[in-house]
C-alpha cells in the first residue's frame, strides 16, 4: 500500500511539473511573440489599399517575433490626424511606429519636435536622405528610368504630365520627368488638375479630345483614372503613362486604358520597413537587393518577375 502511495505522489508530481512548464512555455511564448509590437500608420479612407504593404510586413513579422498592426488615417483629417495615430500607437504599447504620411514636411517636422527618430519610420512616401530613417522609393530613379522607356518605346512628341494635388513625390517625379524628357526631345509639361474626381474626368476626356497632346502622363490615382477611362472612351490614339501602385491602374494596363505603368512595390516596403527595424539596418536604399518598383506594360504584366508583384494575391 505505501509503494502505491509513493507511485501515485510520483506520477502525480510528474504532472504537475509538466503543468508547470507547458504553462511557463506559453506564457514565454506568447511574451516573445508580443515582445517587439510595430503599428504601421497610412493615410487613405480605405485600410483596403494597403493590402500589398500589409502583406510584406506580415511575412517579414513571421519570424521576427513581431507582431504588426495597421492603422488608416481619413484623408480629411491630415497632418494632425497622422500625428495623433502615431502618439495613439505608441501610448497603446508600440515600440515602433512605420508611417506611410500623406504630408512628409509635417510628418518630418513632427517627428524632430517630439525627438521620435528611433521610434518613428517612414515608408513610400517621402523623400531619400532625409534625417528621418525609412523605405522610400528614389522618384528621381523612377522618373529617369520611365522617361527612357517612353522615349524607346513610343514616338510621343508633345507629353501632359498631370496630378490632382501636389506633395514632395509629386513634385520630385514631375520635375525629373520634364527634365528627363526634354533631354530626349520631348515637349512635357505639368499641369494640377482639380481634387474632384468626377471634374478631373471631364477635364482629361476634354483634353484628350482636342488632340494637343499624344501622350499623358498621370501621377497619382485620381489622375490615372480619368485619364484611362478617357482613353478607353475616346477613338483616337493617345498613350497614357502612370506612377501607381494600384489595382486598379492594373486592370487598366491590361485592359489598354494604361500604356505603361511605373508600379512602386508596396509588399518589398512593408517587408523592408519591418527588416529595418529587427535588424537594425538602413534598407532605405536596397533597389539592388529588392527593387522598390517596377516598369510594366502589356508584353511584361504576366511575367514570373512582375506578376508576383502586380497581382500578389493571385494563387
Amino acid at each position: 500500500m505505501k509503494n502505491k502511495k509513493i507511485i501515485i505522489g510520483f506520477i502525480v508530481a510528474i504532472l504537475c511539473l509538466l503543468f508547470i512548464e507547458t504553462f511557463i512555455y506559453l506564457i514565454y511564448s506568447r511574451t516573445q511573440k508580443e515582445d517587439t509590437k510595430i503599428t504601421f500608420v497610412v493615410t487613405g479612407d480605405n485600410l483596403d489599399e494597403w493590402e500589398n504593404m500589409k502583406a510584406g510586413a506580415e511575412t517579414a513579422a513571421i519570424d521576427k517575433d513581431v507582431s504588426v498592426d495597421f492603422v488608416n488615417v481619413p484623408v480629411d483629417l491630415g497632418s494632425e490626424g497622422e500625428q495623433e495615430a502615431v502618439m495613439r500607437a505608441i501610448s497603446d504599447g508600440a515600440q515602433y511606429v512605420v508611417v506611410a504620411t500623406g504630408d512628409y514636411p509635417g510628418m518630418v517636422s513632427f517627428i524632430n519636435e517630439k525627438m521620435l527618430y528611433n521610434k518613428v519610420f517612414l515608408a513610400k512616401n517621402g523623400a531619400l536622405n532625409a534625417t528621418v530613417n525609412g523605405v522610400i522609393p528614389d522618384d528621381n530613379s523612377i522618373a529617369t528610368d520611365f522617361s527612357r522607356y517612353i522615349s524607346f518605346n513610343y514616338s510621343c512628341k508633345n507629353v501632359l504630365i498631370v496630378s490632382s494635388h501636389e506633395d514632395v513625390n509629386v513634385n520630385t517625379l514631375k520635375d525629373s520627368l520634364i527634365e528627363n524628357l526634354s533631354g530626349k526631345g520631348i515637349k512635357a509639361e505639368y499641369r494640377l488638375m482639380s481634387s474632384d474626381p468626377s471634374v478631373i474626368k471631364k477635364s482629361l476626356y476634354n483634353i484628350e479630345i482636342l488632340g494637343n497632346y499624344d501622350g499623358i502622363i498621370t501621377l497619382d490615382y485620381y489622375a490615372m483614372e480619368g485619364a484611362a477611362s478617357a482613353k478607353l472612351r475616346i477613338n483616337r490614339d493617345i498613350k497614357v503613362f502612370s506612377v501607381d501602385n494600384s489595382q486598379e491602374a492594373v486592370y487598366y494596363l491590361d485592359s489598354q486604358g494604361i500604356d505603361a505603368l511605373a508600379f512602386k512595390d508596396d509588399y518589398s516596403m512593408g517587408f523592408l520597413a519591418v527588416l529595418q527595424i529587427t535588424d537594425k539596418k538602413d534598407y532605405g536604399n536596397m533597389a539592388s537587393v529588392a527593387p522598390l518598383y517596377y516598369i510594366a506594360d502589356r508584353e511584361n504584366m504576366y511575367s514570373d518577375e512582375l506578376e508576383k508583384v502586380l497581382f500578389p494575391f493571385v494563387k
